[in-house]
């Protein structure tokens, strides 16, 4: 063999080699859920964080009603090479979903499980509870670190229907306790009446956010779903507003404390640039939209529009950057006059309809501007402290009487 065959001999050993050792995917997660009856579930969310109650990754799957949920017959798709094994029957029985059953996804390379809790029920008549006060939240991990997600209990049914940046902040490495995340649940005795409430707080997200262009992140807390995959990406994708709502909201109304931040920042290409004299303001909105095959929630584009899409029917807000220290009641009609839109009854009552609900600490935290404050680390240093606050307790969704 001439040195010319043996080398090419070589190489081509040496690709096979390389194509037999590719690594195996690590992944193990459930990636969409489809019916070969052809039943359409309300939007799933896939990126919902460990429950440490139940030791697993909540799936919740919403089906129509006239669905009998003993014969309901479910196809799960994992990531490649994951397999999907079951706590008691298989997916190839028909399961009672009735009742929550859990199931466990290895990856292929066998290193990496994800153990799920698969809840199915019908849609609940009643998209929120009659107050929100931000009373339950739940412990999630991250790293070594750990941060809040709220959620509602009513009449003993927990409803995850709030979500908030954390998770994309926990990316960061700037989190260390809890009431260092945007977004947390405030000590007792903080809210009004003495009670917890939620406070956003916009805050520097260090050198790993000024490599992202993204050199702050504000307190936010929204109704919806957080896909913490898009965080590197486009992160205005992070963000799907929404829950279904089978009324349409009239007013919104609540109790609310604000301090802006000492300094106001805007995002040049990753670096915070001071603009003096300028303050900060929180914002909340309220949104009602309907959905079809090509629009099942509204992201952060639309909402750095103003939340301007044909989808929309109506839009309500409330703002301010006064500094206000004692609880003090916000309240704000949403307007349907100007969107001209004639809302369908059958829709609504089949679920069409969802209902946006967004808070922020910083109005244009979108584009990564905002108040913070300065101050001085450990090691003598200035540094860039939590700035404007935000702090809600008590919201409350009027609807018109159907």
């Amino acid at each position: 063999m001439n040195v010319k065959s043996f080398i090419v001999s070589l190489s081509c050993a040496m690709l096979v080699g390389c194509i037999a050792e590719e690594a195996q995917n690590t992944e193990c997660d459930i990636v969409e859920v489809t019916f070969p009856q052809g039943v359409k579930p309300d939007a799933i969310n896939y990126f919902a964080p460990i429950d440490t109650t139940l030791n697993a990754y909540p799936l919740k799957i919403v089906v129509p009603n006239g669905w009998d949920l003993k014969t309901l017959v479910i196809v799960y798709k994992v990531t490649h090479g994951a397999v999907m094994t079951w706590e008691g029957s298989g997916p190839e029985n028909l399961v009672d979903y009735n009742d929550t059953i859990f199931a466990t996804v290895t990856s292929q390379d066998r290193n990496w499980q994800k153990r799920y809790a698969i809840m199915v029920s019908h849609p609940s008549k009643r998209s929120l509870p009659p107050m929100l006060s931000f009373e339950d939240c739940s412990i999630i991990p991250s790293g070594n670190n750990l941060y809040q997600q709220f959620y509602e209990n009513v009449e003993g049914e927990r409803m995850d229907i709030w979500a908030s940046g954390n998770a994309g902040f926990a990316m960061t490495g700037q989190g260390k306790t809890l009431d260092s995340y945007p977004t947390y649940q405030s000590e007792e005795g903080e809210g009004i009446n003495g009670s917890r409430c939620a406070v956003l707080q916009t805050c520097s997200t260090g050198g790993f956010g000024k490599m992202g262009k993204k050199p702050m992140a504000a307190g936010n807390m929204f109704l919806g779903v957080f896909d913490v995959t898009q965080a590197m990406n486009d992160a205005l994708l992070t963000t799907h507003f929404g829950i279904t709502t089978y009324q349409k909201p009239k007013t919104v109304k609540g109790w609310f404390k604000y301090k802006p931040g000492e300094t106001f920042f805007r995002n040049d290409n990753g670096n915070l640039v001071e603009v003096p004299g300028r303050v900060d303001s929180c914002t909340v909105h309220c949104v009602f939209f309907k959905t079809d095959d090509e629009l099942k929630y509204l992201d952060g584009h639309q909402a750095g529009d103003g939340y301007v899409d044909s989808h929309v029917v109506a839009h309500g807000m409330f703002g301010t950057a006064d500094t206000v220290e004692e609880w003090t009641e916000f309240s704000f009609d949403l307007d349907y006059e100007s969107y001209g839109a004639e809302i369908n009854a059958i829709d609504l009552k089949n679920g069409i309809y969802k209902m946006a609900l967004v808070f922020s600490s910083s109005k244009y935290g979108d584009i990564y501007e905002g108040a913070l404050n300065r101050g001085v680390n450990d090691k003598g240093k200035e540094t860039f402290l939590p700035g404007s606050t935000f702090m809600v307790d008590d919201v409350e969704v009027i609807f018109n009487e159907q």
